[in-house]
């Protein structure tokens, strides 16, 4: 029986040995997936995610080039890397080995160095003329074209799928895609039109926003519909107002209508108490199904064509039945809205320069407003676009004069962060503007864990495709 215990007491040691030490210094912990991106001047980003390695120790480059970092508190790190030789553009065939430690261990990866310009494809196919708007849903990519008149349903590769024709000058303007309806709003004939999501077989919706409002259109020169948002098949969507355009452009309190309104399926006003002029765009918060509204201001132009504004830009929060808050973005001409996963942030575009505005939808306070913006270029353009990537991790900006794609941490309001090391180039020609403007994302990722970005040149009549990592 004693022979028996010791026996046991010996195998309970070896195992207790091996769990908590000997034996276990032999075992390594699986290599970070270390990213490299190249730009230009021969350097390369070196990233890695969170939990790569010990906080508070280096990573550095040590085969290949020079650089190192110190690990962050979230086991994260990236820096910029000299590539030993090169000066200019960097071979696809250029590796870098990194080395870091993670759990104590010192380990080395390779990171093959990948072009950022690898990652764009420009163009990915060609739209009809003057798109204006576009949205992504079911695996497809639905475009108005505003000088021919026509939406079309286009496949991820530029298929035509279906398209929906318009009479001339109707000028397809903005489209709002709903759960079993297509929604598109008109900016030359004015009106309202619903289309079947798959075919795109007429609804026989056909709302005239002049007749829908009544005694407020008999002043009107323009309601100027804007950016709409579905929630299942109902959509909202903001108006202009425009009431004369003589020297200097007059607007009205701008208005927010909705379709279609209990059973009466009739288009309506939602608020009587809307701040600002000039309604822009609408956006749902996807945690609390608060409807939001930026209003641009009173923009006007100069002799030069130039545009400026001369009120202040709004944020509308609205519950259902009531106004719920206007907040105040100062005289930045806002634009498209782009709303944190989460709900609890806003980022806004605008039509007037290269910046980025954000709000904090909780505490209904501007973060980042006209005296304190993100800035994003210094480049004579405007942001067209703004989109959260489905993880919640990036916000994207398209600037379209300067045709570039900008990644900005959600996190950390960081420009150019992670593996990216500088914007997207999305010139199609050096010479020429493509005007790149709206961004859409599929929210599925692919294989790899990357997502997929669509952006809309409004001026070079096509779209791009950039591979996120």
């Amino acid at each position: 029986m004693k022979r028996l215990v010791v026996a046991l007491l010996v195998l309970l040691a070896l195992i207790a040995c091996a769990s908590c030490g000997g034996g276990g210094d032999d075992i390594t912990p699986d290599p970070s997936e270390v990213l490299a991106v190249s730009a230009v001047d021969g350097q390369a980003r070196i990233h890695a995610g969170p939990g790569s390695a010990d906080a508070g120790t280096t990573a550095e480059v040590v085969a290949g080039g020079t650089g190192q970092a110190t690990v962050d508190a979230d086991g994260s790190f990236t820096f910029d890397a000299q590539i030993t030789g090169a000066a200019g553009a960097v071979s696809q065939a250029t590796t870098l080995t990194v080395q870091y430690v993670k759990s104590g261990a010192t380990l080395t990866s390779d990171a093959v160095v990948v072009a950022q310009e690898s990652l764009v494809t420009a163009p990915l196919f060609s739209t009809g003329s003057a798109p204006n708007d576009m949205v992504f849903g079911h695996d497809s990519l639905y475009i108005a074209n505003s000088l021919d008149n026509t939406v079309v349903r286009y496949g991820l590769d530029g298929t035509e799928l279906a398209m929906a024709t318009f009479d001339e000058y109707a000028s397809p303007s903005y489209l709002g895609l709903g759960e079993t309806t297509l929604y598109v709003l008109t900016n030359g004939d004015n009106h309202l039109y619903g289309f079947d999501t798959l075919g795109l077989a007429a609804t026989g919706i056909a709302e005239d926003i002049y007749a829908t409002l009544e005694t407020d259109a008999s002043a009107l020169a323009f309601p100027g519909p804007g950016v709409p948002v579905c929630s299942g098949d109902t959509v909202y969507f903001p108006l202009a107002m425009i009431t004369a355009f003589d020297a200097a452009t007059v607007y009205s309190d701008t208005h927010i209508l909705q379709y279609p309104k209990g059973s009466n399926a009739a288009v309506m006003s939602i608020s009587a108490n809307l701040a600002g002029h000039n309604g822009s765009c609408c956006a749902l918060n996807p945690a609390t199904g608060d409807l939001l509204a930026t209003s641009a201001g009173e923009v006007q132009f100069d002799e030069f064509w130039m545009p400026y504004v001369t009120t202040d830009s709004y944020l509308d929060i609205v519950k259902p039945g009531k106004i719920f808050a206007n907040i105040n973005l100062g005289q930045i001409g806002a634009g498209r809205i782009a709303v944190a996963p989460d709900g609890t942030r806003a980022f806004i575009g605008n039509s007037l320069n290269g910046n980025l505005y954000s709000v904090d939808l909780e505490a209904e306070a501007v973060l980042h407003g006209a005296n304190d913006p993100i800035v994003l270029t210094e480049e004579f353009t405007y942001i067209a676009d703004v989109a959260y990537t489905p993880d919640g991790r990036y916000i994207l900006a398209a600037s379209f004069n300067t045709d570039e794609l900008y990644v900005i941490d959600a996190a950390t309001d960081e420009l150019n962060p992670g593996p990216y090391p500088a914007p997207f180039d999305l010139a199609l020609d050096p010479e020429l503007m493509a005007g790149a403007a709206n961004i859409e994302i599929d929210p599925t990722p692919r294989t790899d864990g990357g997502y997929d970005v669509y952006v809309l040149y409004g001026v070079a009549n096509a779209v791009a495709k950039i591979a996120l990592f």
